[in-house]
Formats: structure tokens, C-alpha cells, sequence
């Protein structure tokens, strides 16, 4: 097993796509993404005995490479991979082995993702099958919401649902009156039977965050989304008390299941939505899966139309109905460049589609990879 900086992501991705920079966020108090670090994506292999090889992917490869390399991959090279409840036992081994010393969350949570996914992908080719198969899926595709600005040209694109993100003035700060006043002129264009939801970036303090869904509680959001700072377990509490009858969701940056089921369980949410590239891989995703089926919320993934990673789970998962398709603020096209690796199943009319070929049905050989990571 061994994990590398993604230095050359377009190595991996369908031919004639552009991977788009770092976004220049300026580094500004509110911004969400001022302080992102510019360290590139991970690039994550497990090989059996038998040469058959995984592929799996996380962010921020500074911190997170020498974590594979140097503490999960003893814990995983040798064990033995014969069924599905093998990877469940390397799960928790890395869970508890990251736990026991620097928590379980945050870079340790992208960490195991990567392993574990590469593990899934690993495990399908071994067997022949693809994962949403060996998850026991009966579909093979699945409608699709876009995240985005340009509303008119996603909707053309023939997307079931828009998700606005929040507007930044122009010093980047959040700016909640022109954030209702895109929400307004959405709504305008795509009338009342159309979906439309918010992704709030997690920026707002609780007061905050209650004044914007109420002022648009008059354009009928499907849900407000990441309203307030992701590990402000409390404020939730609050939030559901002052938002009583709006539609709440969060997850994409909550690590491992166990918030999951603490904030579903005690319905404080209504929609969670797990990053199966950071909150631990597959096994995780299905824990909570179970977890949302049980406290009756809905699941939708974070980017679960983007990658096969997301598009296997998103078809193999009954309790997930909708696969985000991220584009952001570039969407002239029907093929979104974020996290665009080849064999991923470019949206049409509105559903991805996912293939037969086995493990996550990735587009490219060894050697693209082992170019991709000098």
C-alpha cells in the first residue's frame, strides 16, 4: 500500500478535461475557503498478492500522505481481504489505531477514506464486480441536482434540482441580502414546482444563520444547507429550535459516523450528507446509511454525482434518491471538471449512469497513475 501527492490530476481524467486551479480566495475573516491549504489530492493504492490493484483518493496530501504511509499502512498490509466484513474489521483497525493517539476526525478521517475506498475498489476487481453491485444495488442510475451559479444553464442541462451557493460581496465577505436576492431571481426563473436549495458555507454564527432562513422561508427551499460551523454541536439545537419548519441539512464535514447519528438521532437534522472522499470511505457511508434510515432523514451525498466513488454509492443506496453534481461558477458544459477522473459517468439529461466494469470502473492503467503522482 502506498499513498502520493496527485500532481497531475488531468493524467486521470477523461480526455479533454480541464481540472480547474485552486480557487484565489483572498484571505479575508468569513471567507470560507480563506484559509484552504494549496496542498494537492492524494492518490491512494492497495495491491493484493495476486497484483490486482486500488485506487483510492483524498485532499490535502501534505498532512495526509505520511499518515497512510507511515501509520494505517502497517495496520493493513498482510491482513487478509476474502469478504466485505474484512474491510469492516480494517476500518474500525484504522479508526481505533488513529483514535487511540491523534482523534479519529478531521486529516486522520481523509486518511482512512482514501485507504478504504482504494480497498472497495481493490476488493470489486478482485471479485469481478462493481461496487454499487457488491453493495447490493438493483439500479443503475439515478437523478441528479446541480450545485452552482449560472441557474438557466443547469436547468438546461436537464438537472431535477439547484443548489445556489451563498453570494460573497465583493471585499468577500457573506452577504445575506444579495444571497436572498439570488435566491429571489432563482425562484423567479424556475417557478414554484422546481427545487431549489442553499448551501449557506458554514460561515454564519447561529443568529446569524436563523435571520437567512427566515427571510427565505417565502421561496420554498428543499433545504438550507451547512447553515452554521460544521462542529457547532450545540448550535444545531438551536438552529432546529429557530428554523423550526425549514428543511436542515449538513454532514459534508463531519468525520466518521458517530456525528451522524448524535445529530440525526436527536433530529436536528433533516438531510445529512457524508463526503465519502473525507468522512472515511465506503464503510462509513453505509453506517450512516443505516443511521438515516432509522431516524427517517434523508441521505444525499456531497458530491455524489462527481466521481465514481460517489455515483457507486449513490446508485447501490436505496436511501439516497438525489447525486450532487458540483460545477461551480463554470458549467458550459454538461461534464463537470471537479474531481473528474476517467470512467466516471458524465450526467444526461439530468441521471448518471454507472457501468459494469468492476470495482469503481476507474478509466485509466497503473501507468497513467504512477505518472499522475511524479
Amino acid at each position: 500500500m502506498h499513498a502520493a501527492p496527485l500532481r497531475s490530476p488531468s493524467a486521470l481524467a477523461p480526455a479533454g478535461t480541464e481540472i480547474p486551479p485552486v480557487a484565489p480566495w483572498t484571505a479575508l475573516e468569513g471567507v470560507p475557503a480563506h484559509s484552504a491549504p494549496t496542498w494537492p489530492d492524494v492518490a491512494c493504492v492497495v495491491t493484493l498478492d495476486d497484483g490486482t490493484w486500488g485506487f483510492g483518493a483524498t485532499a490535502y496530501a501534505g498532512p495526509v500522505v505520511p499518515i497512510i504511509n507511515d501509520h494505517l499502512a502497517p495496520f493493513v498490509v498482510g491482513a487478509e481481504v476474502e469478504t466485505t466484513e474484512d474491510l469492516e474489521r480494517l476500518w474500525d483497525r484504522m479508526d481505533r489505531a488513529t483514535g487511540a493517539h491523534y482523534g479519529t476526525t478531521g486529516l486522520a478521517s481523509y486518511a482512512v477514506s482514501a485507504v478504504d475506498l482504494a480497498l472497495w475498489d481493490c476488493f470489486g476487481k478482485r471479485a469481478g464486480r462493481p461496487v454499487w453491485q457488491l453493495l447490493g444495488g438493483e439500479r443503475r442510475a439515478i437523478a441528479t441536482y446541480a450545485t452552482g451559479s449560472s441557474v438557466e444553464r443547469l436547468v438546461d442541462l436537464g438537472h431535477r434540482a439547484v443548489k445556489l451557493p451563498s453570494v460573497l460581496d465583493v471585499a468577500g465577505s457573506f452577504d445575506h441580502h444579495a444571497t436572498v436576492e439570488a435566491v429571489a431571481a432563482a425562484r423567479s426563473l424556475v417557478g414554484d414546482g422546481f427545487d431549489l436549495m442553499l448551501d449557506g458555507w458554514d460561515v454564519n454564527d447561529v443568529a446569524a444563520a436563523i435571520e437567512l432562513g427566515r427571510h427565505l422561508d417565502a421561496y420554498g427551499l428543499r433545504w438550507l444547507e451547512d447553515a452554521i460551523f460544521p462542529e457547532d454541536w450545540t448550535g444545531y439545537a438551536r438552529l432546529r429550535e429557530g428554523l423550526a419548519g425549514v428543511c436542515l441539512a449538513a454532514g459534508e464535514r463531519w468525520y466518521t459516523h458517530r456525528p451522524f447519528a448524535a445529530m440525526a438521532g436527536a433530529g436536528l437534522v433533516d438531510v445529512v450528507q457524508p463526503d465519502p472522499l473525507w468522512v472515511g470511505g465506503v464503510t462509513p457511508v453505509l453506517r450512516i446509511a443505516a443511521i438515516a434510515h432509522a431516524a427517517n432523514v434523508e441521505l444525499v451525498l456531497h458530491c455524489g454525482g462527481n466521481d465514481p466513488f460517489g455515483q457507486h454509492l449513490s446508485t447501490a443506496l436505496s436511501e439516497i434518491e438525489l447525486a450532487e453534481i458540483y460545477y461551480g461558477e463554470s458549467c458550459e458544459t454538461a461534464a463537470p471538471t471537479y474531481r473528474a477522473y476517467a470512467g466516471a459517468s458524465i450526467p444526461e439529461d439530468g441521471v448518471v449512469w454507472v457501468g459494469e466494469e468492476p470495482g469503481f470502473g476507474f478509466e485509466f492503467s497503473r501507468s497513467d497513475l504512477d505518472r499522475a503522482v511524479r
